[in-house]
């Protein structure tokens, strides 16, 4: 992040709106934004507020919650520029806190496999009263009112064609989702067209399929007994005669008579 004058430029790669909003909020100023794609968006400061924001077709609050989700591009703050007229009502703790859910409900789409042009219809039943507990019964309307597949990005539009917010729109798929009411177009089984060959084409030969062979289980070896070895014979030939120890003979050795103890009052 780089100040020159009045501007301060940076990269959205080593920062966030959030981030950006805290630092520059007691300012003010325009927030100018631009992804690779040369998309470009705008959010107004005035001195601890966010006063509007606009990027696409979308101004106020669904364009804030919408440019929370980039997280690539430059940006460029401005002082002293002409402020519009305040088109956000929230605070701005209670907009961040609504950001930061608004994202999270995007990034979450991934365990259904869904971004904002995967196509999503209705799939089994309609919506109905019953689901007013997860969504309100607007919404069902809105979105029963809708005919064949839709990108999420269009059912979100019509959603908030009755006055509804994109959070509340991005919630309201997530719901159906999770009920089943709708389901992405690729995770539908359709069934595969039959192939139906011109008039006067040859029947393609069948090709004929191997038939396996067999597998022979291997039989086991049966074991070899082991000879035991046997001792030689001392009479067999070729062995030699054991030499005789001779014995040895005993001596008797003499032991010498030991004379019996004297009795107690004589003499030796």
């Amino acid at each position: 992040m780089s100040s020159a004058g009045a501007a301060i430029t940076g990269r959205l790669e080593e920062t966030s709106l959030f981030d950006l909003c805290h630092l520059l909020l007691p300012r003010k100023g325009c927030l100018q934004l631009e992804r690779p794609e040369s998309q470009r968006a705008k959010v107004w400061l005035s001195t601890g507020v966010v006063l509007d924001a606009q990027v696409r077709s979308l101004v106020g609050y669904d364009a804030f919650m919408e440019i929370a989700r980039w997280h690539v591009g430059n940006f460029k703050f401005l002082t002293g520029v002409e402020l519009p007229e305040p088109a956000i009502e929230q605070p701005y703790n209670k907009l961040a806190l609504d950001a930061a859910l608004y994202v999270d409900l995007w990034n979450n789409l991934s365990v259904w496999n869904v971004n904002e042009q995967t196509v999503i219809s209705r799939y089994g039943y309609r919506a109905s009263k019953e689901h007013e507990v997860f969504v309100t019964q607007e919404v069902v309307l809105a979105w029963n009112s809708l005919h064949g597949p839709l990108p999420v990005e269009a059912v979100m539009e019509a959603i908030c064609e009755q006055e509804f917010t994109r959070l509340d729109a991005l919630n309201a798929v997530h719901h159906l989702l999770a009920l089943g009411v709708v389901r992405p177009e690729a995770a539908q089984h359709k069934p595969q067209p039959r192939v139906v060959a011109a008039p006067g084409t040859p029947t393609p030969a069948p090709v004929p399929i191997p038939t396996p062979r067999p597998v022979v289980a291997p039989q086991a070896t049966p074991a070899v007994p082991v000879p035991r070895a046997v001792p030689a014979s001392p009479n067999a030939p070729g062995t030699p005669t054991p030499r005789p120890v001779p014995a040895v003979p005993k001596v008797a050795v003499a032991r010498p008579a030991v004379p019996p103890p004297a009795a107690p009052g004589t003499s030796a």
